[in-house]
């Protein structure tokens, strides 16, 4: 992002009103540029939320340009260390690990091959971390009752069982087929040929 600033989006007014989960942006390396005399968001009113980057451990490189102001003047100047920001952080389609914190299960409620379909409480927020090893997922759920794992060819072998531990329990072991009807659903939505989901499967938490 370059000469904004992420209290935009909280904003009623500028922005959705959104709350902030900054533990989404795990897996999504951010190459951030403010200018110190930026007169809607000086670099100096970031700082608390770089501190957040950092606590949360997301990866960054925040550049402020120095008597910056706001324009993207300073671009040029740039622009090959950022096509190298780029080349040295390639987008993984299909992370082994993952998680995504959710308000709502309408919109917003999914990340790469994780999706969070019912919260425990509507108004507070809901927490899925997974790790994939082979066939075997680890997932920590908090605040969530129901879950789907997208399952694609390039991260699992079909012709062997698949489990799921959740919270140290076994929600699913065995096998799962492979359906066209579920490829063509997620690549019309997604538009994306290096994310392609062949399988779903739906885990629940709840009797």
């Amino acid at each position: 992002p370059y000469i904004g600033h992420p209290g935009v989006l909280r904003s009623q007014q500028s922005g959705g009103g959104y709350r902030l989960y900054f533990e989404n942006l795990m897996n999504k390396p951010l190459y951030i540029v403010n200018g110190e005399n930026d007169r809607l968001y000086p670099a100096a009113s970031l700082d608390s939320f770089i501190q957040i980057l950092q606590d949360v451990g997301v990866s960054y490189t925040w550049t402020v340009i120095e008597e910056g102001e706001h324009n993207t003047s300073w671009l040029p100047d740039y622009q090959a260390v950022i096509e190298e920001f780029k080349a040295d952080n390639p987008r993984d389609p299909l992370p082994a690990n993952i998680q995504w914190v959710a308000d709502r299960t309408d919109r917003y409620n999914r990340n790469h091959w994780i999706e969070i379909n019912e919260m425990t409480e509507a108004d507070r927020p809901s927490l899925l971390q997974v790790t994939r090893t082979g066939n075997q997922f680890e997932v920590d759920a908090r605040g969530v009752d129901r879950f789907t794992l997208l399952l694609s060819p390039h991260a699992v072998d079909f012709d062997l069982p698949l489990r799921v531990v959740v919270n140290g329990e076994s929600k699913f072991d065995g096998m799962v087929e492979q359906s066209e009807e579920t490829l063509l659903d997620y690549a019309t939505q997604d538009l994306d040929r290096t994310m392609l989901f062949t399988a779903k499967l739906n885990v629940s938490l709840v009797d």
